[in-house]
């Protein structure tokens, strides 16, 4: 999941302390929140780190399903 990207950004104090390089990012849930600035949280990070970030499912996916089967909510 993620929100403003803060778990990335710490993540990646842990992953460039050891030298490695990031290649991407995959979240289970994108809650679709806006990051610091007028940008979403996703490309935030994209643009910061220079990697894709793949959500397995959106916050937007997750209603719509859930109002097609409201029997789920």
């Amino acid at each position: 999941m993620i929100t403003a990207g803060t778990a990335i950004r710490e993540s990646m104090e842990i992953i460039q302390a050891h030298g490695a390089e990031l290649a991407g990012v995959l979240i289970s849930l994108d809650r679709q929140e806006r990051g610091r600035g007028e940008i979403s949280a996703i490309q935030e990070v994209e643009r910061d780190y220079g990697c894709k970030v793949i959500s397995i499912v959106t916050l937007k996916d997750l209603i719509a399903y859930l109002e097609e089967k409201p029997e789920m909510g």
